[in-house]
C-alpha cells in the first residue's frame, strides 16, 4: 500500500481543523502574553531594588539619638571588619521613579567627587555622557532616571519638583548606565557630619562578602540603627513574587484544564463525523496504527501550527506596548522568555494527547460499515 502523505491527509481535513489551531493559537496568545508581563513586573522589582544594594549595605541614623562614644565604637567596628572593603559617610534623599505598575523611590545619594567615582566603580555604573559632578548642586543619573523626566545634561530640577525629594535645585551634568539605577549628588566633604538623623554610612564589600557583611551589620548595629541590605529586599520581593507565581500557575492550570476539555470536544465532534472516512482507509488496505499515527500527526501538526503562530502574535503585542507605552521611559519589557516558551508548550502537547481521545474510540471498529 502507498504510503498516505500526512500534508495530503491534513490538506484534505484542513478546514475541519481550522477551529483546532485557532483554540490553540489564542491560548498561547493569552498565557504567554500575561507570562511576558508578569516576568516583566517580576524583573523590575529586582532591578529597582534589588540591584541598588548588590555590593553595599545602607546604615542610617534613627529618632533615637546615639551617643558620640557609640558612634566612635560603631566605626572602630566598621573599620575592623575584614570582608568590609570600604565605609562612606553619606546623606541621600529618594527619586520617585514612576513604571506602569508602580511608584519607586530610588537613591540620589549626597557624597563627594572621590566618593562617588568610588560608588560608581563599585556598582559597575559607566559614565555615557556628560562629566562626574564637581560643584554643588550638581547631579549624575542613571540614564532610566533620566528619562523618566525626560532629562538631558545641563537641565535644571527645581526643588519643588514633583516626585524629587530636594531641598535646593540641581543641575544635572552626567548620565551613566549599569545595573542599578540612582543618583548621586556632590556635596562638600564638610558638611557631612556624624550624629545626624540624615546621616548615613555605605558599606561596600566584594561579592563574594555581601552576605557575611550583611549578618554583621544586622548583628551589630540592627538595634540602633535603621538597616538596608539586599538580603532584606530580596526576602520582601520573594514574598511578593510568591503571590504572582501562584496567580500565573493558577491561571495556566485553569486555561490549560478549560483549552482540553474543550478542544478534546472539539475533536470529539470533528472525529466523529470523519469515521466514514477512516473505515474507508481501513477498507482499502491501511492499518489502524497507521491511521492513528496519521491522526496523532494531524493533531499535533495543527496544535503546533497554533502555538507558533499565538507565540508570535503575543511577542508582536509585546512589542508594540513597548514602542507605545514603555520605551519612552527605558522601562521597556523583554518580548522573549525561555522558561514561559518552554512551560506554555504543554499547551499543544495537552491538547494533542486529549484530542487523540474520540479518534482512538473510532479505530476500535472492527468491521467495514
Amino acid at each position: 500500500m502507498k504510503p498516505l502523505s500526512i500534508l495530503k491527509f491534513i490538506r484534505g481535513s484542513g478546514g475541519k481543523l481550522f477551529s483546532l489551531a485557532i483554540s490553540v493559537t489564542l491560548a498561547v496568545t493569552l498565557l504567554y502574553f500575561l507570562s511576558i508581563i508578569i516576568s516583566h513586573v517580576v524583573n523590575q522589582n529586582v532591578e529597582l531594588n534589588v540591584n541598588p544594594l548588590l555590593n553595599m549595605s545602607v546604615i542610617s541614623g534613627t529618632d533615637v539619638e546615639v551617643s558620640k562614644e557609640h558612634l566612635d565604637k560603631d566605626l572602630d567596628k566598621l573599620k575592623g571588619n575584614k570582608d568590609i572593603k570600604g565605609w562612606y559617610i553619606t546623606s541621600f534623599k529618594y527619586i520617585d521613579l514612576k513604571t506602569h505598575s508602580s511608584s519607586n523611590n530610588m537613591f540620589l545619594f549626597q557624597l563627594p567627587i572621590k566618593d562617588i567615582t568610588t560608588m560608581m566603580k563599585w556598582q559597575k555604573l559607566k559614565l555615557t555622557e556628560g562629566k562626574i559632578p564637581e560643584n554643588q548642586g550638581e547631579v549624575v543619573l542613571h540614564k532610566k532616571l533620566a528619562a523618566n523626566y525626560s532629562l538631558r545634561i545641563n537641565d535644571l530640577v527645581k526643588k519643588s519638583t514633583n516626585g524629587w525629594n530636594l531641598n535646593n535645585d540641581i543641575k544635572v551634568v552626567g548620565i551613566f548606565e549599569g545595573p542599578a539605577i540612582m543618583g548621586f549628588e556632590y556635596v562638600e566633604e564638610n558638611s557631612l557630619m556624624l550624629g545626624n538623623t540624615d546621616i548615613s554610612v555605605i558599606t561596600l564589600a566584594a561579592d563574594k562578602d555581601v552576605t557575611a557583611m550583611n549578618r554583621f551589620i544586622i548583628e551589630n548595629f540592627g538595634n540602633r540603627y535603621e538597616i538596608r541590605t539586599i538580603d532584606m529586599v530580596k526576602k520582601i520581593i520573594s514574598e511578593k513574587n510568591k503571590n504572582i507565581n501562584f496567580i500565573i500557575i493558577f491561571i495556566g492550570v485553569i486555561v490549560v484544564i478549560v483549552l482540553s476539555v474543550l478542544l478534546g470536544n472539539i475533536c470529539m465532534i470533528q472525529y466523529t463525523q470523519r469515521s466514514k472516512e477512516f473505515e474507508l482507509l481501513y477498507a482499502i488496505g491501511y492499518t489502524k496504527k497507521y491511521i492513528a499515527i496519521k491522526v496523532f500527526k494531524e493533531i499535533g501538526i495543527c496544535t503546533l501550527l497554533g502555538y507558533f503562530v499565538g507565540l508570535l502574535l503575543a511577542m508582536v503585542i509585546g512589542w508594540l506596548m513597548n514602542i507605545f507605552l514603555l520605551d519612552e521611559n527605558l522601562l521597556g519589557m523583554s518580548i522573549v522568555n525561555v522558561n514561559n516558551l518552554l512551560w506554555i508548550l504543554l499547551v499543544p502537547i495537552l491538547v494533542t494527547f486529549s484530542g487523540m481521545i474520540t479518534p482512538m474510540e473510532i479505530l476500535k471498529f472492527r468491521d467495514i460499515m
